[in-house]
């Protein structure tokens, strides 16, 4: 009993931070910052208890501990603890209490944590249940308007809409099917009208969730209007676990169906690209510019991957990292555009921002660039990866639509260095707060790292992701 309370401490590390924050509100007068470092010192808990146990668990039917599990546990909740350090400053400045925010960041974890462990779609189905509770309560920080009212109820009628289809896919299989072996091997005995109506209920599920074309609809409409923290939250925290969660199921459930998927992601992939691409340039919203520049990035992280070999899943573990850390940089410079005290969101706002903060258009340069994928940035050695991919496999369709594609969204990014540097100033900027430029100067710093050093990308990956191929 208390062998299995050790290896559920990850976990439970979790539940008694909600508690805490919960008694920080009943029996003290916390403030904002103290509320996000009560949540920062518990996901350091469960990760450090996570790799102390990793090949432990409890339940071993229904979850599983292994190093691939582990490292994208570890990845996704460092991603939770650099968008809480940014968080807090928009808190902070708009003087909102933080409770909340910090309570359904620490849920969102605790189902990062069950969709990457779990071999069950029962228990699958559930974290992405508990997902999609926590994104809707998310968006409700954005409800200023009648306008983003709708935006959130039309984001869970939508969400619901996809749960029930997974639901109805679970039926089918039955309870005793549920576990990931015994699913793959129900779906290969099945009639194959029956088994493509098993995968796309949970797989469609997955992908609204997600952000891939034709499901991106959700995805664009939440993060344009919504506050910065949230927007922050739909574009980058749970694209690693969501992640590891497509590549399990298409190792572990779909392999029957796999040729046919790979046809289908061919298709989404494809169809990615141009939307994410064509979007970006169609835009005047920040926000709204890189959410379709996520799509863009997923379209090619799923043409990348979908293959399911270890080179391929290699090339698109590297190729996310690096687009996640551009990312997540561009995001942080976000929070420095900032005029009477309001966070500006449109492109016309930060014209000629580079003759007040030249450090901060430099280091937007510095990641769009890498996420153009322009040598000698980091972003190239993704590129390199997915475009030699595609060669290889004598793709050219593909690789064609990649590289026009990746044209028409450098069109996009060189709009916003236009209005940087080159257009007329229109807003007087606020001085930013110094915190985002130690974030800033530590993003710029890794992704530095990574033009000298690119093994460090490389280091132990090859092991760790080939476990869930075996």
């Amino acid at each position: 009993m208390l062998e299995n309370l050790l290896y559920l401490l990850s976990e439970v590390s979790l539940l008694i931070t909600m508690f805490v924050l919960l008694w920080q509100k009943i029996f003290f007068e916390s403030s904002i910052k103290s509320y996000f470092k009560t949540t920062k010192i518990g996901v350091c808990i469960s990760v450090l208890f996570a790799v102390l146990f990793y090949n432990k668990v409890v339940f071993d039917t229904y979850f599983e501990s292994t190093s691939y599990t582990v490292l994208f546990y570890v990845l996704s909740s460092f991603m939770v603890f650099a968008w809480l350090s940014l968080s807090v400053k928009w808190f902070v400045s708009e003087d909102i209490s933080s409770l909340r925010f910090c309570l359904l960041s620490v849920l969102a974890l605790l189902s990062f944590n069950v969709i990457i462990k779990s071999v069950n779609l029962g228990f699958l189905f559930l974290g992405l249940l508990m997902l999609s509770f926590v994104n809707y309560k998310f968006l409700k920080f954005s409800e200023q308007s009648e306008e983003f009212h709708s935006v959130s109820k039309r984001y869970i009628l939508t969400v619901l809409f996809f749960a029930i289809m997974m639901m109805a896919s679970l039926l089918i299989l039955t309870p005793q099917n549920w576990e990931y072996a015994k699913a793959a091997e129900f779906i290969g005995m099945s009639d194959a009208k029956l088994a493509i109506f098993i995968i796309s209920g949970i797989l469609f599920y997955l992908l609204i969730l997600w952000g891939v074309a034709p499901f991106h609809f959700c995805f664009i409409d939440a993060v344009a209007p919504a506050v910065l923290p949230i927007a922050t939250y739909f574009n980058l925290v749970s694209v690693f676990a969501l992640f590891a969660t497509f590549v399990k199921l298409n190792t572990m459930v779909f392999v029957p169906f796999g040729s046919e998927l790979g046809l289908v992601y061919l298709c989404f992939g494809i169809f990615s690209l141009i939307i994410g691409a064509i979007g970006a340039n169609a835009s005047r919203n920040l926000k709204k510019i890189f959410a379709y520049s996520g799509v863009y990035n997923l379209g090619m992280l799923l043409l990348l991957v979908s293959p399911f070999t270890a080179s391929n899943l290699l090339g698109g573990f590297i190729y996310l990292q690096v687009y996640i850390l551009a990312l997540f940089g561009v995001y942080t410079a976000f929070y420095s555009f900032k005029s009477n005290g309001v966070y500006l969101s449109n492109l016309n706002m930060i014209n000629s921002i580079a003759k007040v903060r030249p450090f901060i258009s430099a280091s937007m340069l510095f990641f769009m660039l890498s996420m153009m994928g322009i040598a000698p940035f980091p972003g190239f050695i993704g590129q390199l990866y997915a475009l030699e991919s595609f060669a290889e496999s004598s793709s050219y369709l593909i690789l064609f639509v990649a590289l026009l594609s990746m044209l028409v969204l450098m069109t996009a990014y060189l709009q916003i260095v236009r209005s940087m540097y080159f257009n007329q100033k229109e807003v007087d900027f606020n001085r930013p707060d110094y915190g985002v430029y130690v974030y800033l100067v530590i993003n710029m710093l890794l992704l530095a790292v990574l033009i000298f050093k690119p093994e460090f990308l490389l280091y132990d990956a090859p092991a760790v992701l080939n476990v869930v191929l075996k």
